[in-house]
């Protein structure tokens, strides 16, 4: 059993991330997953990118924003969960007044190596 030290990963102008379980000796040093905290806040986009290998998956905790999958984009609001396969190019846009959080769950954890920052395809 390991008690975690949530710590911030890293912080931009369009979102703060929070490691609350992950490869990290203060996070909990798991192999296969991770969990993050996303705060984003009001007009900002994550920005799109796609997974080698990760699957995530999203839960919505407070706020609504548009996430883009693959050129299809769709409303999220707090409660939803959405599942994003490795190779589906994504992206969570904040067109809105207000802050939007999320929880990420990451397998295997999360690595910037495996995280590729592409163009959005659009929809036929």
């Amino acid at each position: 059993m390991k008690i975690t030290k949530i710590r911030e990963m890293f912080s931009a102008e369009d979102e703060t991330v929070y490691e609350m379980v992950g490869c990290s000796d203060e996070s909990g040093k798991t192999k296969y997953h991770n969990i993050v905290q996303v705060l984003m806040p009001a007009g900002h986009s994550g920005g799109s990118h796609y997974h080698k290998l990760a699957e995530e998956t999203y839960y919505i905790l407070k706020g609504e924003a548009d996430i883009v999958i693959d050129g299809y984009s769709f409303k999220a609001t707090s409660g939803m969960m959405v599942s994003i396969l490795p190779g589906e190019i994504h992206d969570v846009i904040n067109n809105t007044d207000s802050d939007f959080e999320l929880l990420a769950i990451s397998a295997p954890a999360f690595s910037p190596e495996d995280s590729i920052d592409c163009e959005m395809p659009t929809k036929n």
